[in-house]
């Protein structure tokens, strides 16, 4: 039996000053709703500790990761996401280990 590795990806990033933290909270929630509706689409969870964020995102693997990742790039969801987020965000990507 092969062992099932999903794909992890973490965010971590910063509001912008002046964007509207209920607009951003609305907007992961659309984004949830989209990535829900995506083939590949795991899991995901959403931390914040305001104007901080941290979005940990789980796919069936690299392949589907990298599919919606840029689907989503095409969406006015990540248009409007990405114009209230600093620019210095940070993505760690990497398979689950099993222990």
């Amino acid at each position: 039996m092969q062992e099932k590795h999903e794909h992890i990806q973490l965010v971590i990033s910063s509001l912008k000053p002046g964007a509207s933290y209920e607009r951003f909270v609305e907007l992961t929630k659309e984004m949830y709703e989209w990535l829900q509706l995506q083939n590949g689409f795991v899991s995901y969870e959403v931390y914040e500790n305001h104007p901080k964020w941290a979005d940990k995102l789980v796919y069936e693997n690299i392949e589907c990761a990298e599919r919606i990742n840029q689907d989503f790039l095409t969406t006015e969801i990540a248009k409007e996401m990405l114009d209230m987020v600093e620019p210095a965000y940070k993505i760690f990507t990497g398979k689950s280990l099993s222990l």
